[in-house]
């Protein structure tokens, strides 16, 4: 009997694992079931809070975590393997066994939260104070999600975007604040759930936390459209580059090289009713290698193409592309190049030249430390980029800036806050240029800009999403997306963008240090009440 019941405590949990994924953009498509996350975890802890067989068993709750992350992957998250092939070489089968084990690491704050509940379950009664146990653990959980790093964070708040344009707390406290309250919602449910005030409690905190963020979403549309606008054009530019045609450019191919140069020119040039301020080339578009340090020196010229683009359009190009590092020698295969954005001015000067910060494990480096120039010998698959220190703002000849982040740098609002901290006066735009052609046809493109456009209701300022093979798109500070260029779609987007010169948003200057005091100020009253007691 008791198998039986551990079964279908494990059926609980792989369903819970897919409603959290159905949280977030499924099968290529932008749609998502935003209670799904709140709902999932419901169904991961409400058996091993509530039962009598599994609460102080640590291995049930392993195998029900484990069997969560699984659900998570195969609806959500199934992309893995291909990208393990297309970016880090690793062939069929072995990029399937690794996509299952890397399932166990999708959300590592999992492990400390139910480790914290485990214990503080085992030597204290959470229902004899539902609403206080519950409101500890929700901040503890959302502080978890912030401190813990994950390469593709999916937090319970995110679903909360549904409320956009309208999310007004997202511009105070970041999406950390609606993980706070998913999580309430999930504690406060299954400590209390007998209560007969529980659903009047949670339903009355869900129409106040919804009235909250649309009142203070409304006078933040309010005052952009107060301010004075300005206005940007832009071509976005979608070449839709395959990785074998990609891979052929870079080795120095000259039919390669040429065909993608000549599709990315044809596609700049491309007549406009006005000509653009601004072009916009995605990550790594420009295949072969630049030394910017000798361009801006004068000893070599600008390549042919951009000065050919720069020649017909007038306007300014942001391009992604490898920049030598010029502490190491061209031929050494480890971190000799930065993964860099490069910008043009119609002057032909190279003005300002970003260099990627946060890299991606196993595709443009190793976390091992010492380990790693060895094993870039025997791993010439992987990059292994040096990593950037400085934070340039770029600036248009028509007194605009901004800044950039390289594909998964967008994801890590901590980095933009540290970005933005440094440059001399806040960007009017943040520009990410991103090469998700990896992934293919699956739910990562919508799930990547889907994450994404929160940068831009925390940061309140609009974000131009440049990529290879898609989705390429406009985000306004309200989340609106302008017209797209679709997964491996050719072509350009010209846009004009409305702007303001803003100030920064609270979050932009703070953080996350309101959920800090928060959780330490219960956290010092939880631990009165204890010695008070004794």
């Amino acid at each position: 009997m008791e198998k039986l019941i551990s079964h279908k405590y494990l059926l609980w949990a792989v369903l819970g694992g897919m409603l959290y994924a159905a949280g977030f953009p499924l099968l290529g498509s932008r749609y998502y079931f935003f209670l799904g996350p709140t709902l999932g975890l419901v169904f991961l802890l409400n058996p091993l809070l509530v039962s009598e067989i599994h609460k102080h068993r640590v291995s049930s709750w392993c195998k029900a975590f484990l069997v969560f992350s699984m659900g998570l992957y195969f609806l959500g998250l199934y992309w893995i393997p291909y990208t393990l092939k297309e970016f880090g070489a690793i062939p069929v089968p072995l990029n399937y066994a690794l996509g299952v084990l890397f399932s166990v690491f999708l959300l590592p704050q999992f492990y400390f939260l139910l480790l914290t509940v485990f214990v503080l379950n085992k030597k204290i009664n959470l229902k004899e104070k539902p609403l206080q146990w519950s409101f500890f653990l929700s901040l503890t959980a959302a502080l978890l999600e912030l401190l813990i790093p994950q390469q593709f964070p999916i937090h319970l708040g995110h679903s909360w975007f549904f409320l956009a344009p309208f999310a007004g707390l997202a511009a105070y406290f970041g999406v950390g604040i609606f993980s706070v309250f998913s999580y309430f919602v999930v504690f406060f449910f299954l400590f209390s759930a007998k209560n007969k005030r529980t659903a009047g409690i949670i339903v009355g905190g869900f129409i106040f936390f919804l009235g909250l963020n649309i009142g203070l979403g409304r006078g933040q549309i309010k005052a952009r459209q107060l301010a004075p606008q300005q206005t940007l054009a832009i071509k976005i530019i979608q070449a839709n580059i395959g990785n074998n045609l990609k891979i052929s450019a870079e080795a120095g191919h000259k039919d390669s090289l040429e065909n993608v140069l000549a599709l990315y020119q044809g596609l700049s040039t491309n007549p406009t009713p006005r000509g653009p301020d601004l072009i916009i080339w995605p990550e790594t578009a420009y295949p072969d290698l630049i030394s910017s340090a000798k361009i801006r020196s004068n000893d070599v010229p600008i390549p042919p193409v951009f000065r050919q683009v720069l020649e017909m359009s007038g306007a300014s190009i942001l391009f992604g592309g490898y920049d030598q590092n010029i502490n190491h020698d061209r031929y050494d295969l480890f971190e000799s190049e930065y993964n860099t954005a490069f910008m043009f001015a119609p002057d032909f000067t190279l003005p300002a030249v970003y260099h990627k910060h946060q890299l991606i494990p196993f595709g443009e480096g190793l976390p091992f430390g010492p380990l790693n120039r060895p094993l870039s010998v025997l791993l010439s698959n992987i990059s292994f980029f040096a990593k950037g220190t400085e934070y340039p703002l770029f600036q248009l000849p028509k007194g605009t800036s901004f800044i950039t982040a390289i594909c998964y740098e967008i994801l890590f609002p901590d980095f933009l806050r540290t970005y933005v901290a440094k440059v001399s006066s806040y960007p009017n735009f943040i520009i990410n240029l991103t090469n998700d052609s990896w992934y293919g046809d699956t739910a990562e493109p919508e799930q990547h800009l889907f994450l994404a456009k929160w940068r831009a209701l925390e940061f309140g300022i609009p974000i131009i999403r440049s990529t290879n093979t898609g989705i390429s798109v406009v985000i306004d500070p309200g989340g609106h997306e302008s017209s797209r260029l679709s997964v491996a779609e050719v072509g350009n987007l010209d846009l004009k963008i409305d702007y303001s010169n803003q100030l920064p948003t609270f979050f932009a200057k703070f953080g996350n240090i309101v959920l800090w005091i928060l959780w330490g100020l219960v956290a010092f009253f939880l631990l009165l009440q204890k010695l008070r007691q004794h």
